[in-house]
């Protein structure tokens, strides 16, 4: 029964955004469509519009055994920049998506997945399709995956948050002031959007938030060990 989907989007030279998709209980569940959709909301509203090059073409063409006018045809007219996503327990996030499998390691694609716990996992740069809901169109487009939870020390989103200066929020303080028990609101989150909708807000974009300052914060430190050789 999921809620919502937060993201941060962030491209390189560009502000960064994030967006929530709310469902209610009775909609369709989320698809790789819906992530696809806020990434291209995300470039419309930073005014990207970076065309495809011949030579990318070609390329989706070849990984994906179609003619450069199948690729042609299905391509949004701006193009999709090569799509990291990222996320603790990342296991967890993707499977969230109806449509997951199809988007993995599945015999169809060279994500080379590597799984390092149960929900913690990581691939390198692939090609695949996204499809829309309407089935009627397939877009080319790189992705790849990495989960912070293999990139950080124990203590789980609370600790990276207090490495970043992102704190994690503490919900019950909102049961003591709306006269709740402890833990009500964590487990009853539909009941936290009825009620509190800005601070339902707030703690679902916090996780969203510490994952990409924490991506961030780990990859300066790699360029910077880089750096001293």
């Amino acid at each position: 029964n999921i809620i919502s989907h937060q993201y941060v989007a962030k491209l390189p030279g560009y502000p960064v955004i994030g967006y929530i998709l709310f469902r209610e209980e009775n909609d369709k569940p989320f698809t790789f469509w819906d992530m696809l959709s806020v990434v291209k909301q995300y470039l419309n509203d930073i005014e990207y519009d970076e065309k495809y090059t011949a030579a990318e073409i070609k390329s989706y063409a070849k990984k994906l055994g179609k003619s450069i006018n199948d690729i042609k045809r299905n391509l949004f007219s701006t193009r999709i920049p090569p799509i990291l996503i990222t996320g603790y327990f990342g296991g967890v996030d993707v499977s969230a998506y109806s449509d997951w499998y199809k988007y993995i390691d599945n015999g169809k694609n060279d994500a080379n997945v590597i799984l390092l716990y149960k929900q913690a996992f990581f691939t390198q740069q692939f090609t695949t399709e996204i499809s829309s809901s309407d089935r009627h169109r397939k877009v080319p487009v790189t992705l790849q995956y990495r989960d912070t939870m293999s990139l950080g020390p124990q203590g789980g989103l609370k600790k990276l948050g207090e490495m970043v200066n992102q704190p994690k929020i503490d919900t019950t303080v909102w049961d003591k002031e709306d006269g709740k028990p402890a833990g009500f609101y964590k487990s009853h989150m539909r009941d936290l959007l009825k009620s509190r909708p800005s601070d339902y807000q707030s703690y679902a974009m916090t996780d969203a938030e510490i994952t990409l300052k924490y991506l961030g914060f780990f990859l300066r430190i790699e360029q910077e060990a880089y750096d001293d050789g």
